[in-house]
């Protein structure tokens, strides 16, 4: 896919967010033949911070979802420059309870730090992290 393309489907994304946040009304699809519906947001999906984003499907995501907790540790790993990484084994960690966020995070940052050479262990700081996001 060119950039062009890219550009545009992030694009449509935007807008289509948009629309689905004014008018409370998001567009999904059938479970086996993906047939497009028309669905009413729950009060829990209608959030300010709810957006669709386009992986191997388009899909609704907001905070407390799923997909809303893998989409924040992909967008941590890309912050990093990890831009490879599988978030699905940590994301299936903290969705167990074995570790935390945070946790999830230092593990990526060492591995970022590992990436570039650097061997010796670093450790988070409370400043580095604001309310569960990477400050930029």
């Amino acid at each position: 896919m060119n950039t062009n393309e890219e550009d545009r489907e992030i694009d449509f994304l935007k807008r289509l967010t948009k629309l689905t946040q004014e008018t409370g009304i998001e567009i999904r699809g059938c479970g086996c033949c993906g047939s497009p519906f028309l669905s009413p947001l729950t009060e829990k999906e209608h959030h300010e911070r709810s957006k669709y984003i386009y992986e191997e499907k388009v899909c609704w995501i907001y905070p407390g979802s799923l997909e809303w907790g893998k989409n924040e540790l992909r967008e941590v790993a890309h912050r990093l420059g990890l831009y490879n990484f599988n978030v699905r084994d940590l994301h299936s960690k903290i969705w167990l309870e074995e570790i935390t966020f945070i946790e999830a995070v230092e593990i990526m940052t060492n591995q970022a730090f590992l990436n570039k050479g650097i061997t010796h262990s670093f450790h988070i700081t409370k400043n580095f992290i604001k309310n569960g996001e990477i400050k930029q």
